[in-house]
């Protein structure tokens, strides 16, 4: 076994044999000590050495912030703390510093949690109470989470509505929360408008915010009149507390909609505390730092894991309407930022933009988020000189939650390996169709370190880290529940994400099991296609999925690619996909098109590119099909039909 390790695995297993060999000597005597030492080398002794070797740092430090979030969380829930109480401790520790800024205004904790306690008077002056729904429709803004801190303070739930959404998808969300009221900004209240009818306006009363004016205005049938914010009272000794406990829910959290209509998630106080904490210690951030966050607040990328590490820590967060390639850096210098978020492809569109001194006149340290490829991972760390990158790995309704504290390339997380024994997160082993398979005795079965699996979490109600709350819609939290999976009556959170691990219990993401398809006998990852495609074209935006084709088995595969300017090399692109991809590998049909659209958190939406296919009839853009001599040739109309009549073979 010590045989098949590379050159950096044999030094690091030498010198963990040496140490113990070292140790052992003082303890039974040179002679059994080098026996000892000898014998570590049979069978997979090495492997294990090696694991223990390089991995026991990482694991130490990550056992030691790990036990400081659950001690620090944990006595929150004792005391029934709500985000609201934790919100003006905070206000008291640092009254006059700064909390939040975009542009020109700034707000302090002590100004935040004043505003939030109007927010909560107003409201329970217009008789809401603990149980009701607001819908918050509104985009980026300093006041937009200090909202859902003040009617948290009266037991209202508050439901973050994307505020793109438009027309039946925001029917749709404002309805499948139930909501009772909805919180519109002036910007968006046309929007609101234009699907008022087909809304339930007899159980539904809307409320706008004026931020230019401070007011806010009830445009309900019964009352119609605006109130300035800072004339509402900010005594708040009347609110009735007792009723309000950590296990409350406490937001609403959206899917991102990338597969079908948007699902509420719910947040209650407790989650939203483990998962704010979980990157203070984590990666980690001191009070001293300040955060520049150009994400979506009513994503849990840009609020709960954003404004959450403000408000419950008392650092300082730079806030931006949206993300800009050419303002990035700019705001971070200007605000002297040196923590920065990131999500989706957000990390390659800073590296496709051309390079400039403000690449690296930034003080910033440290960032954080989902999404950095590791085919970049390198060349971003080094061309914006950034010193450590917390890849993290999650999702809005799931109950794992991984992050790489080492700057190991591609990495999403790690476990310690005394984790490995507790079955709390496993990879399980699925088959082409991203089934997960069972052995005879109907058991799921663990993938070993370099098989692909889906990632599983365990579930247990009673803690906070493992517990499964899931969505609103109790029918789609069956569908994510696996049962009896390693024995009787045990059940286990489906992330439905292929994962792989490598000897020292780094994870990689490889792919969703709904983009994985089979070509050839073959199973595709589209991620990986994607990685090396977006080389070739100069990190161009490229987006991989599986076709139908009649009379073939199997979908075959397909990649749109952005072009502007009509610059691609189509024999160049040929003969690369040829070399860098196996045969089963390589798109048959290529979708030249000027953008792909994606969601605002910077995530492709597949779904509409996988339903118009390949069929020219459908679509105006310009379509390739791989031809018999590896050449990528135009398809026309007379190419279209030949391939579904099965006369043209791909």
């Amino acid at each position: 076994m010590f045989l098949k390790l590379n050159k950096q695995q044999k030094f690091i297993t030498i010198i963990g044999i040496s140490f113990i060999g070292i140790l052992s000597s003082f303890l039974v005597g040179y002679v059994l000590a080098l026996v000892l030492t000898l014998s570590l080398l049979y069978g997979n002794r090495p492997t294990k050495i090696f694991c223990f070797a390089s991995s026991i740092k990482r694991d130490l430090v990550g056992l030691w912030r790990l036990n400081r979030i659950e001690y620090k969380v944990n006595s929150w829930i004792k005391s029934n703390k709500t985000v609201g109480q934790l919100l003006e401790e905070t206000a008291q520790q640092y009254p006059d510093k700064i909390a939040l800024m975009m542009n020109d205004k700034k707000i302090t904790f002590d100004q935040a949690n004043l505003f939030s306690n109007r927010i909560a008077t107003y409201f329970k002056s217009q008789g809401y109470q603990k149980g009701d729904t607001f819908a918050l429709f509104m985009d980026t803004k300093i006041e937009y989470s200090l909202f859902w801190f003040g009617l948290s303070k009266i037991g209202v739930i508050s439901s973050l509505i994307n505020h793109n959404l438009r027309s039946k998808t925001l029917i749709h969300s404002i309805n499948v929360a139930n909501c009772t009221a909805v919180i519109v900004s002036t910007e968006l209240y046309d929007e609101l408008n234009d699907v008022r009818i087909e809304l339930d306006m007899e159980r539904l009363s809307i409320y706008v915010y004026d931020e230019l004016n401070d007011t806010i205005e009830s445009l309900n049938e019964k009352t119609n009149y605006k109130r300035k914010i800072n004339e509402i009272s900010v005594e708040i000794e009347d609110f009735d507390r007792t009723n309000l406990n950590s296990h409350d829910v406490l937001l609403y959290v959206y899917t991102s909609g990338t597969t079908g209509l948007p699902k509420p998630v719910i947040v209650t106080h407790a989650r939203f505390m483990k998962l704010a904490m979980d990157g203070y210690y984590m990666y980690p951030l001191y009070k001293n730092d300040r955060i520049y966050n150009p994400l979506p607040l009513y994503h849990i990328a840009g609020g709960i894991i954003g404004i959450g590490l403000v408000f419950l820590n008392g650092i300082s967060m730079v806030l931006r309407k949206k993300f800009s390639v050419s303002n990035y850096w700019k705001d971070c210098i200007q605000y002297d930022c040196t923590v920065a978020k990131y999500v989706g492809e957000i990390c390659r569109f800073l590296l496709s933009n051309p390079e400039n001194p403000e690449d690296t006149a930034h003080n910033v340290r440290l960032m954080y988020g989902i999404g950095l490829r590791k085919q970049i991972w390198h060349q971003f760390q080094t061309r914006f000189q950034i010193k450590d990158i917390r890849e993290l790995y999650g999702s809005t309704e799931g109950n794992i939650h991984l992050v790489n504290i080492t700057n190991e390339p591609g990495s999403v997380g790690f476990l310690p390996w005394c984790f490995k024994f507790k079955n709390k997160f496993v990879l399980v082993k699925c088959d082409e169709e991203g089934k997960i398979m069972r052995n005879s005795s109907a058991r799921c079965l663990k993938c070993n370190p370099g098989e692909p699996g889906i990632a599983i979490g365990q579930i247990s109600q009673s803690s906070i880290k493992n517990s499964f709350l899931g969505y609103v819609d109790q029918e789609a939290n069956k569908r994510k529940i696996l049962t009896d999976v390693f024995e009787d009556g045990d059940a286990y959170y489906n992330s439905e994400d292929i994962l792989v691990k490598d000897l020292i219990n780094n994870f990689y993401f490889k792919d969703r099991t709904g983009d994985t398809f089979r070509w050839r006998g073959e199973n595709v990852s589209t991620m990986e296609v994607e990685i090396i495609i977006s080389n070739i074209v100069d990190l161009k935006d490229c987006i991989v999925y599986g076709v139908n084709v009649p009379h073939t088995e199997g979908k075959a595969g397909m990649a749109a690619i952005v072009d502007h300017h009509n610059k691609i090399d189509m024999k160049y692109l040929s003969d690369c996909v040829g070399k860098e991809l196996p045969y089963y590998a390589r798109p048959v049909f290529l979708r030249i098109l000027p953008r792909i659209p994606i969601t605002s958190t910077c995530k492709s939406i597949k779904k509409d590119f996988k339903t118009e296919g390949f069929d020219i009839q459908r679509i105006k853009d310009k379509l390739y099909f791989l031809n018999e001599d590896g050449m990528y040739r135009e398809m026309t109309k007379s190419d279209f039909n030949d391939i579904m009549n099965g006369r043209t073979k791909l």
